[in-house]
């Protein structure tokens, strides 16, 4: 009869004990619980910087220099420099606002008004708006007044360093009609010093019969200054017009002639300028424009010439 085997010693391993699974557990929920808070601060912070880009990006006009003169009603017969918003550009222009009895007046649904603060404003380019209100015109500083009544400023030029304004305004001299004086003055925006530069009655043969208004084109250094001179009170920009070169210190002046395109020449006191040649242009049908669709028009073209500056 065969021997029986011996007995089968098996080992078993015990699981874990509930103290350690809950351990585990435990540990996974805190780990969970961080996870989800950090993530809910992320989205927190991207909606706060979106909403941040959406109210950066709404367009609002540009806030100008605070004001350092305050000013309530603009004196008649003033200038006055500061900055309007121009709607087209966006942007706040340099301009010269002035007021008297009639730039005061407007309408209203045909009824007539008049408001002190109501007056034109003119740009350095010589385009002009009105009626306007001076409580628009930001930084608005006093730069001169005239001793008769001002009908027009016909356009400004500041030098680079905006130290000197330049400006061409006409004034009335009598009660006559069209008896105008073309006057250029020079301001120190700085010490506030004022200077007439130039003046000539409008309409008369001392230029060669260039007695219209005059346009400041340019300042050299401010020393110089060249002036275009019409040939008429209300000419358009594309007519014939003079070249002027004036000498501010002493007011020496050198007529060009139908010229344009002035440069000087420091080192040698001279200047250069081309002699002005027609052109013609497209345009549409209306005043102004030929009957073959163009218009002419007067620009700088062909030779350069030398002169000697005024001195």
């Amino acid at each position: 009869m065969p021997e029986p085997l011996p007995p089968t010693l098996t080992i078993v391993s015990a699981p874990p004990t509930p103290k350690s699974h809950n351990f585990l557990v435990l540990v996974l929920i805190i780990l969970c619980v961080l996870l989800l808070s950090s993530t809910l601060v992320l989205v927190y912070q991207v909606i706060s910087l979106k909403k941040q880009l959406a109210v950066s990006q709404v367009s609002t006009p540009p806030t100008p220099i605070p004001v350092t003169e305050s000013i309530k009603i603009p004196q008649k017969e003033a200038l006055y420099y500061g900055e309007y918003y121009e709607e087209s550009s966006k942007s706040y222009l340099p301009i010269i606002f002035f007021t008297n009895d009639e730039n005061s007046v407007y309408y209203v649904s045909g009824q007539k008004k008049s408001d002190p603060n109501i007056g034109s404003v003119t740009s350095e380019n010589g385009s002009g708006r009105s009626p306007v209100n001076f409580n628009d015109v930001h930084n608005s500083k006093k730069l001169y007044l005239s001793d008769k009544p001002i009908v027009q400023v016909v356009n400004f030029k500041s030098d680079p360093n905006k130290k000197f304004i330049y400006i061409s305004l006409m004034i009335q001299k009598s009660d006559e009609q069209l008896d105008f004086l073309n006057r250029i003055v020079s301001i120190n925006m700085l010490s506030g010093e004022t200077k007439i530069i130039w003046e000539n009655t409008l309409i008369n043969s001392k230029y060669n019969n260039l007695g219209g208004a005059s346009h400041i084109q340019e300042v050299f250094g401010n020393q110089y200054l060249w002036i275009s001179l019409f040939g008429c009170y209300a000419c358009e920009p594309g007519d014939k017009t003079g070249a002027l070169v004036i000498n501010i210190a002493n007011g020496a002046e050198k007529l060009v002639g139908i010229a344009g395109n002035i440069q000087v020449i420091f080192s040698n006191n001279t200047f250069t300028y081309q002699k002005l040649q027609e052109f013609k242009i497209p345009c549409d049908f209306g005043p102004g424009c030929d009957s073959d669709g163009t218009r002419k028009v007067h620009k700088p073209a062909g030779t350069t010439y030398t002169d000697n500056l005024p001195l």
